[in-house]
């Protein structure tokens, strides 16, 4: 926070603020944060949460009390699978801080002893293109609040749209769902970068399409750090029965969980297999079906009968 802060007092001196607000930070090791966000008392953790809303820092502390007002920061980490599954605490998976960062698998692709450096020409062009796009989002005016406002044409809302009801919402598993769970803002705000890239303050559906491939990476980096290869075929096994199951209430409107079993699974889905593909879509966002309980006449005992249907 010393490097965006608002201004504090040293003794008898006025320090001023620093009024740029915006910050990268880049952590080589990113274990270091994961353990400092675990001491007793430590509030980084709520900090960098804060931080990706765009709250203003103000921690209650006793002296120096450092506050940072509009902050608008970046951390960049790197950090190997083996750490971030032994440092990650089931706490930061589940309480908005894990899933406030995109996890992004990198990996080297060649052995190079010597590799070329990139040419002159080449660092000039990408730099010439930096600088444009900066002049073109007038970057010099952070002073500023609101100085370009973007919108989604109606062929992106729409595009959005049905994205968010499907692919941005749909994993089959609790982890990563929680680990994935700021997909949809955070695929908003790349395909902003990929539309002021190209110079124009609309965001077409070229950018949320560029924004999802990204999305749909950083999904698969999750499910292949975070979930076993057994339990990426139970997931992947449970979505097949879910699409099933949805495609067959389609075409039949309703089904009790007798017909499901026989006609829609043919009797070759366990109990266990149908219960969460049956789960699934009763518990997606929104619910895909609904269950309905049909009382048994008077003269026949037993439990009501369950029936599925679509919503």
């Amino acid at each position: 926070m010393a490097l965006i802060h608002d201004g504090y007092k040293h003794g008898a001196q006025e320090v001023a603020p620093i009024e740029d607000k915006r910050l990268w930070v880049v952590e080589s090791e990113f274990a270091n944060v994961l353990h400092q966000s675990r001491g007793g008392g430590n509030t980084l953790s709520a900090a960098l949460r804060d931080c990706w809303d765009g709250v203003s820092l103000k921690p209650a502390t006793k002296t120096n009390r450092l506050s940072a007002s509009q902050p608008h920061l970046c951390l960049s980490g790197a950090i190997s699978p083996t750490e971030l599954m032994g440092l990650m605490t089931v706490r930061e998976m589940t309480n908005g801080f894990a899933n406030r960062f995109m996890m992004v698998w990198a990996e080297r692709s060649q052995l190079l002893p010597f590799p070329k450096a990139t040419s002159q020409v080449k660092v000039d062009s990408l730099a010439k293109r930096v600088l444009e796009i900066l002049e073109f989002v007038r970057a010099d005016e952070y002073h500023v609040r609101d100085v370009l406002r973007l919108e989604l044409t109606a062929q992106a809302q729409w595009r959005y749209a049905h994205l968010y009801r499907g692919e941005l919402n749909d994993d089959g598993s609790d982890l990563v769902s929680g680990l994935l769970e700021r997909r949809a803002p955070m695929l908003l705000r790349l395909a902003m970068l990929f539309a002021l890239s190209d110079l124009q303050l609309h965001i077409d559906v070229v950018h949320i399409d560029a924004a999802m491939a990204w999305m749909q990476y950083v999904a698969a980096s999750v499910r292949y750090v975070f979930v076993s290869a057994a339990e990426e075929d139970k997931i992947a096994l449970s979505r097949k029965l879910s699409n099933q199951l949805f495609d067959f209430l389609r075409a039949r409107g309703t089904a009790t969980r007798s017909e499901i079993n026989t006609e829609c699974f043919a009797g070759r889905a366990s109990k266990t297999q149908m219960d969460a593909a049956i789960e699934h879509l009763l518990t997606a966002t929104p619910p895909k079906i609904c269950l309905q309980l049909l009382n048994r006449p008077q003269e026949t005992p037993g439990t009501p009968t369950r029936v599925y249907r679509l919503i």
